[in-house]
């Protein structure tokens, strides 16, 4: 009988568990050919037609097993459920069906209390399936198969702290029973408490005992997933498969890691391709399993429009098997947003909030569009009003948010919102912040997965990415700069993606940024590396790596990544960052004129004059053919030709485009970068207060300030004269902005205007903070040098030599050599290493 057969049993209730209610019929079918016609089977029949929306065939399925005594009370419970689920509620049936099943369960059977457990545990009535539970466990603590669904009932009925209690009743279950359903049900509690380890022993054990089990099989290639291990969880879906044709799982896993670990669309596009023929034909009428995977892979499409088209069609399947679904319709809106439909969008946001008047989640949708229109289409001054409405409706949904889960969301519109209105961008990165933390936390203790990558939201993500980019500088700082919050977030942000989904190339190509902005230019190489292992034609890539040497001043390079860009893609040949590259390489071979061609070529091109907004940047990054703009390279693109006028001697020119720029980046991060070179600008003309009088109007917290501060210190010591002064740009430095690199600043700032003294006290307390620093060693034996004191000098580095125990660099013996005088030469030589008997000598000289 079906009811001996614990691994058809397990089978049926796992795949009610995980939704796949035509898998449930097809293996009662199989199992009828076994076991003959069973009501046992019929009744899960039963349950997976009530789940399809099948009210009348299930109905039509109870009243054929009601009477037998197995299941006659379960099969009238459901009975009951399927009467109240119809449109039409006839309540004399119910009524009758609900006296009938009290008259029942007077003399019902322990096997008759299980079955209807099970029918109250499927339907989601779980108070009455703990109750029912708890009472045939305490009748007989030796029915191990009712120990296993309370575990069961414990572990899925939601409530916090419960993992720990059901792995007990697993055990105890499971104590001289092997049930294959319960050893993963004693899984899933030590997945919730991050035991994969142990959770595999369990999952495995299932296997040995149950070879065909296709749960195990499954469970098995989940636990994998958890532990970050691709590889065998690709292998461990293959066999599923194997077992299981077409089995949606398997399917959505490997379709899963082909985009977010191989970073292969056009593969994916086939995957999800088979995985709609799949649900096509193994769970026709499942609208939940086409809509959780149309928005699983729509947030990790990264805007790929072939992508986005197959997750349309499932999202429609859902949506033609339930049309009054809000949750479903609001995904359609979504993803046309993500299409770049905005009007499209909009319209749907705004059926769904007729379906659903409080639904927030339309609302939210329809303010977001609404938001990145104004950022494409309408001038800022013509916004007041909209904006204003548009606050008004942010700060009702913050009032009525608290069980909603919109808090991230909500947080990135106050942002885009904020910046729209001018908000400062210290306070838009304190938003955007709290979006990150707020979202990060909601992912809690979900372990990596399909569910993990629909909570996370790539997408999401990188929209955060795209609004702080908007608040950092676009160039590299200087060394010895603390990091701005907002770098620091955007890093956060985009190192979690870098970790668990390393061949999405937009998120690498993204770190690769953040890296070259905070001066990591290794790191920069190395990320956009990784990028081009999974997509050796992306060309922003290339173009970064050509940036990366012209930094380094590798013009030679430069040109070598510029034609490997053009190689993979002719349309950057109009893309204005690649005219910026060829112009430096053109500048630096002395071809002022070429340059400035270039230049205004660039200067003629979309997005430079005036800023793509920060949506057309997303679309234009998610294709290969369109390479996203940034405020920094606008800016170079104005400076570069600023200075290559200026070179050629023509101030008028060079004024008129510094003019240009200082309209342009108004607000902007980059708009410390337009004071600075406007007072060099100054400068060349002569105007030594006007260049004074911007350069220290930048304050510390600003990006450049080391540079405004250096080319202060520069223009009091070469153009005022002024010694003191300069000491003094350097002394602020160190004190507003204490670290390893000030010190070596103000240091070498005192041995310029031949201050030593000064300059070895400087040396000294922050060679105390690095102590193995050579380089800092080196500083301050060159300046004791300097002084004359060679006693001291001797005495340093006898010290020296004892603290560090390794060679440093004799750098100063030439320059001693040259005085003729023997003896501090041999002063200089202690340095090439540690021999006392050198110092010995010395002392006895």
């Amino acid at each position: 009988m079906a009811t001996e057969d614990l691994e058809t049993l397990g089978t049926l209730n796992y795949y009610l568990l995980e939704g796949y209610y035509r898998h449930v019929q097809v293996t009662v079918l199989e199992a009828t050919r076994k076991y003959g016609s069973d009501p046992v089977l019929s009744l899960y029949k039963g349950l997976s037609l009530l789940h399809e929306g099948q009210i009348q065939e299930c109905i039509r399925e109870m009243q054929l097993i009601k009477d037998k005594s197995t299941v006659d009370l379960a099969s009238h419970a459901l009975l009951a459920h399927a009467h109240k689920r119809c449109r039409n509620v006839d309540k004399e049936t119910v009524a009758a069906l609900d006296a009938r099943m009290k008259e029942l369960r007077k003399r019902a059977s322990e096997q008759q209390i299980y079955f209807l457990i099970i029918v109250f545990w499927h339907i989601k009535n779980i108070k009455s399936a703990r109750d029912f539970a708890d009472r045939l466990v305490k009748q007989n603590e030796n029915f191990k198969q009712a120990i296993i669904l309370k575990s069961w009932i414990e572990l899925t009925s939601g409530r916090d702290m419960t993992a720990k209690k059901a792995g007990r009743l697993f055990d105890q279950g499971l104590a001289d029973n092997k049930d294959p359903f319960g050893y993963i049900g004693r899984a899933r509690c030590l997945i919730k408490t991050k035991k994969y380890s142990h959770a595999m022993e369990s999952v495995n054990q299932a296997i040995v005992g149950f070879p065909n089990f296709v749960p195990a099989q499954a469970e098995r290639m989940r636990i994998y997933l958890a532990l970050m291990n691709w590889d065998q969880m690709v292998e461990s879906a293959q066999k599923l498969l194997n077992m299981k044709s077409q089995y949606p799982e398997a399917l959505i896993l490997l379709t899963l890691n082909t985009i977010t670990q191989n970073g292969r669309f056009s593969e994916a596009v086939n995957q999800l391709s088979e995985l709609i023929q799949a649900i096509d034909r193994f769970e026709p009428q499942n609208p939940l399993l086409y809509f959780r995977c149309g928005r699983l892979f729509a947030t990790v499409a990264g805007r790929n429009i072939q992508i986005l088209n197959q997750t349309m069609t499932l999202v429609e399947r859902a949506i033609s098997l339930d049309d009054n679904n809000v949750e479903f319709a609001i995904e359609m809106a979504k993803q046309l947003f993500l299409m770049g439909k905005f009007k499209e969008s909009n319209a749907q946001y705004k059926k769904c909030m007729q379906l659903d008047e409080s639904s927030v989640h339309a609302l939210l949708g329809s303010l977001t569009c609404q938001l990145v229109a104004m950022d494409n289409n309408i001038p800022l001054q013509q916004e007041r009003n909209e904006l204003q409405d548009i606050q008004d409706q942010l700060e009702f949904l913050t009032e009525i948010k608290d069980s909603t889960n919109i808090d991230a969301e909500l947080f990135h519109l106050k942002a885009i919102h904020g910046r729209l209105n001018g908000r400062p961008s210290e306070e838009l990165t304190e938003i955007l912040e709290a979006a990150r933390q707020t979202h990060f936390k909601n992912l809690g203790n979900t372990p990596l997965g399909a569910d993990y990558f629909m909570q996370l939201n790539t997408d999401f993500l990188m929209m955060l990415v795209s609004e702080l980019f908007n608040l950092i500088p676009s160039q590299p700082l200087n060394s010895g700069h603390a990091s701005t919050p907002a770098l620091k977030c955007v890093d956060m942000v985009l190192t979690t993606l870098n970790q668990v989904a390393p061949g999405m190339h937009e998120a690498l190509f993204s770190r690769s940024k953040t890296l070259f902005i905070a001066g990591d230019m290794d790191g920069a190489m190395a990320m956009l590396e990784k990028c081009l292992e999974n997509d050796v034609t992306f060309s922003p890539a290339h173009l970064l790596r050509a940036e990366i040497h012209e930094q380094h001043g590798n013009y030679a390079a430069v040109g070598k990544y510029l034609d490997t860009a053009l190689s993979y893609n002719f349309e950057i040949r109009e893309h204005p960052k690649y005219h910026l590259l060829k112009a430096k390489t053109q500048k630096h071979a002395n071809d002022l004129d070429e340059a400035i061609k270039t230049l205004k070529i660039a200067m003629s091109l979309p997005g430079v004059k005036k800023p793509l907004s920060s949506f057309q940047t997303k679309v234009a990054s998610s294709r290969k053919s369109t390479i996203p703009l940034d405020n920094g390279d606008r800016l170079s693109i104005f400076l570069e030709l600023v200075e290559a006028h200026t070179s050629k001697n023509e101030t008028h020119e060079a004024a008129k485009v510094m003019q240009d720029a200082i309209n342009a980046f108004r607000g902007t991060p980059e708009e410390v970068r337009v004071k600075i070179a406007n007072a060099d600008l100054s400068l060349k003309r002569g105007d030594v207060e006007q260049a004074l009088t911007m350069l220290r109007a930048i304050q510390p917290s600003q990006p450049y300030y080391i540079q405004a501060k250096q080319k202060m210190a520069n223009i009091y010591l070469n153009h005022r004269k002024d010694r003191k002064l300069y000491t003094s740009c350097y002394r602020d430095l160190y004190e507003t902005m204490p670290s390893n690199h000030t010190s070596l600043l103000l240091g070498d700032a005192y041995m310029k205007v031949q201050q030593p003294d000064n300059a070895v006290k400087i040396y000294e307390a922050a060679l105390r903070k690095n102590p193995r620093d050579g380089a800092l060693a080196s500083k301050v034996g060159q300046a004791l040098t300097t002084t004359h004191d060679f006693k001291k000098v001797c005495a340093w580095w006898r010290c020296l030599c004892v603290s560090l125990c390794c060679s440093t660099s004799l750098f100063a013996g030439d320059h001693l050599l040259r005085d003729g005088d023997e003896k501090r030469t041999k002063v200089a030589a202690v340095r090439t290493g540690p021999a006392s008997h050198q110092v010995e000598e010395l002392q006895q000289s």
